[in-house]
């Protein structure tokens, strides 16, 4: 699972939620923080620019290199990679 909000307060507040459903595999590989464009560009220019092209909301995929997909789209994918143990 992947989630972003406007505030670090509001993505541990989902975190929270989560834990409490005791999912059997859940981990936290990565704490809480403020989101870092990995190009330089500002992110919030960034967010403008690829709003078209991010999905909102909550989706399923199908398998872990969709989902590398979608963090690669969201200028996550190194941050991602990080956490997950691939680099």
């Amino acid at each position: 699972m992947y989630v972003e909000g406007r505030d670090k307060l509001q993505v541990e507040g989902w975190v929270g939620v989560v834990r409490k459903l005791r999912y059997k595999d859940f981990q936290l590989v990565t704490r809480p923080s403020a989101l870092e464009s990995e190009d330089g560009v500002g992110m919030e220019k960034k967010k403008e620019e690829k709003e078209k092209e991010l999905d909102i909301g909550v989706a399923e995929v199908e398998s872990v290199k969709e989902f590398g997909n979608h963090m690669e789209k969201r200028g996550v994918w190194n941050w991602w990679r990080k956490g997950m143990g691939y680099a």
